[in-house]
């Protein structure tokens, strides 16, 4: 049972995640992919620690959820600046807009849905 609600914790974090990583400029767009990737990578990680069940494949994916960590805080450091441009009247006007790649609301939110996850397969290594 706890097999099936590790999937869908983890389904919950990418519904939440996948809005924000296609909000990231163009600029970005590697690091948009290979952030995608990973995220569904560690899909095949939790499958194959539920189907196998053996303790090695649970720290395949307990730690490919600290990898996750460290990107989602890796793309909260990163800088970016975006530059609106508006024509009122005939007139253009320029203003720039900079924050973070990720907010920190949206990465701590993001954290405490793979801290459930997280847990789950704690759980499952201590019944090992």
């Amino acid at each position: 049972m706890s097999d099936l609600i590790l999937i869908q914790k983890y389904e919950v974090f990418l519904k939440y995640i996948d809005p924000i990583l296609q909000n990231m400029p163009v600029k970005r767009a590697n690091l948009k992919n290979n952030t995608e990737n990973l995220f569904l990578k560690q899909v095949d990680l939790l499958y194959l620690a539920v189907v196998s069940g053996t303790p090695s494949r649970l720290n395949d994916a307990d730690s490919g959820l600290a990898g996750i960590r460290f990107r989602l805080r890796f793309l909260r450091s990163i800088k970016h600046r975006n530059t609106i441009i508006k024509v009122v009247d005939g007139v253009v006007k320029k203003t720039t807009k900079s924050g973070f790649l990720v907010s920190r609301k949206s990465t701590v939110h993001a954290e405490i849905l793979l801290s459930e996850v997280g847990s789950i397969i704690g759980k499952m290594k201590k019944g090992k």
